[in-house]
């Protein structure tokens, strides 16, 4: 679950920035492959926006895959 968490994260705290990436497709790739693209387009200020969300009970607590 943490592994695939940046998914749901980068939808809900931005999901423009989730709409620029290429949708997943089962057949071509593999989840983790879209978890680690849509993780690498979680920059600071993103990671802030998750974070607070995670305080207010709106995010699952999960550890982030990368450290800011």
């Amino acid at each position: 679950m943490i592994a695939t968490a940046p998914i749901a994260e980068l939808k809900i705290a931005a999901p423009e920035k989730f709409d620029t990436l290429h949708e997943f497709k089962p057949k071509e790739a593999k989840l983790m492959d879209f978890s680690d693209r849509c993780a690498s387009a979680i920059d600071e200020q993103t990671n802030g926006i998750i974070e607070e969300m995670k305080r207010k009970g709106k995010l699952l607590p999960l550890p982030s895959k990368k450290k800011y």
